[in-house]
Order: C-alpha cells, then structure tokens, then sequence
C-alpha cells in the first residue's frame, strides 16, 4: 500500500510539474513575442524611442484590441463604420487575419514613412 502510495504521489508531483514548465514556456512567450504582431522582442532593440515597452504597451496593446473588439461586439452592426463592420465579420467566424501578423509600424524606418508621404502628395497632386 506504501509503493502505491508512493506511485500515486509521483504521478501527481510529475504532472505539476509539466504544468509548471508549460506555464513558464507560455510566460516567457509572452515576454518574448509581441501577443499580436508576434514579432520578437529583440526586433524593437533597435527602435529609438520607447522600444519594446512602448510596442506592447501602446501600439500593439492586448487590452486596446480586447477592447475594441468586445466594442464592435456589443455594437449593432447598422452603426459600424467600414472597419467596424469587417472587424466584426472576422470575429464572429473566427479569423483573425485582421491582425497585423508580422508587421510594426514602429519598426518602419523614418525614411519609408518619407517615401510614403511622397507617394501620398503625389497622388493628391494627381487629383
């Protein structure tokens, strides 16, 4: 009855402790990679200005995408703008697509926003 005993409370030790490990995996994901865009960490290094912090706290905030899509939820659909409206149709099947999966706009160089202004005046000009 010991060796049982003994089994049993190996078996419930082993098993915390892969929920430990998967749960410190998950955590460090976490810290790591950017819960939206997943882009890593160590591509902010580079960023002058707030880096890594301000990404994740600012720019691509858990909370800010959280909240915005329980607004639209919440929201008739008559009222939607044109955003809205696609957002809540990605949500409601399920499709994240809408998020910005490997892209940063804080990770653009001051020199690709200076082409796309360009672009935009000359297109104005066109008009």
């Amino acid at each position: 009855s010991v060796v049982l005993l003994n089994i049993i409370f190996g078996i419930i030790i082993d098993t915390f402790a892969q929920l430990r490990e998967k749960r410190n995996r998950e955590l460090a994901q976490l810290n790591e990679r950017c819960f939206i865009c997943d882009l890593e960490k160590k591509d902010f290094e580079r960023v002058k200005g707030g880096g890594w912090v301000e990404h994740i706290s600012a720019h691509h905030s858990i909370f800010s995408y959280l909240y915005f899509i329980l607004y639209i939820q919440q929201k008739p659909s008559t009222r939607c703008n044109g955003i809205e409206k696609i957002v809540k149709e990605h949500v409601k099947n399920k499709d994240v697509s809408f998020f910005p999966i490997g892209k940063a706009l804080d990770l653009q160089t001051p020199s690709h926003y200076e082409e796309d202004q360009v672009a935009s005046e000359q297109a104005e000009k066109k008009e």
